[in-house]
């Protein structure tokens, strides 16, 4: 199949948004909300497994984009291939943590005299086992986006719209915080941004051109461009031909 070609498969639509799309997205979103309401579970928690989610979904669209540049060759043995893997996984690290840095750093003021326990936290049970629910979906994310890459362009799939959702429901966020909305809740403000998390995803997942419309910057991501495609394509061309 042709990369550059205008016709997209099914497998790169977004699902129809129906009665079964809605449910799925806003219970994935209501049960932290609802486990933080009447089941105890701490926002800060939360706050920060959403700052993670964060991030891996980033880096795994980051790795899935170097692989498209840079495809992995069929090197003999295993020691070449993982020597092969390395180079793009590591890179996608090393840009997520200067990504990190910003977005992450703002978390101190989302969790400043709450009571927040940063060691507490990582020994929870419940907390690592959120971490490693998260790092297997990432992986699953990586996956699927690895396998559309082989046979058409990052514009054809939309990562940068993609990227873009996943970016602006955390600067949405920091936007509530900086606001000063939830300082003035004292230790109540991370139940409150929890909700805004959660109302921010939902709305990401089942509107997600209005949404992007709606945040700052948004607009720019979601305007196509049409030579785009052919400037990706061109690109991993090139990269390909120097290896």
């Amino acid at each position: 199949m042709d990369p550059s070609a205008d016709s997209v498969s099914a497998a790169t639509k977004p699902a129809p948004v129906g009665p079964g799309l809605i449910f799925d997205v806003v219970l994935r979103n209501i049960v932290p909300v609802c486990g933080m309401l009447f089941l105890g579970w701490p926002p800060g928690n939360l706050i920060l497994l959403y700052i993670v989610d964060t991030m891996l979904s980033l880096c795994m669209m980051i790795a899935a984009l170097m692989f498209y540049f840079i495809p992995v060759s069929n090197e003999d043995g295993v020691a070449a291939r993982l020597n092969a893997l390395a180079g793009p996984f590591g890179a996608a690290a090393l840009t997520t943590l200067i990504l990190a840095i910003p977005l992450g750093i703002l978390v101190i003021f989302m969790l400043a005299d709450t009571g927040f326990s940063l060691m507490k936290t990582l020994a929870d049970p419940a907390f690592q086992a959120g971490l490693a629910a998260q790092f297997f979906a990432s992986l699953m994310t990586f996956r699927t986006l690895y396998g559309l890459l082989r046979t058409h362009t990052p514009e054809q799939i939309e990562l940068k719209k993609r990227f873009g959702l996943i970016f602006l429901r955390w600067f949405g966020l920091i936007m509530i915080t900086f606001t000063g909305l939830p300082q003035m809740f004292g230790s109540a403000g991370p139940y409150l941004l929890v909700i805004v998390y959660a109302g921010l995803t939902i709305w990401s997942e089942l509107l997600p051109d209005r949404f992007l419309k709606a945040m700052p910057g948004g607009v720019e991501v979601d305007k196509p461009d049409r030579n785009q495609n052919r400037d990706w394509a061109r690109i991993a061309k090139r990269l390909k031909r120097t290896r």
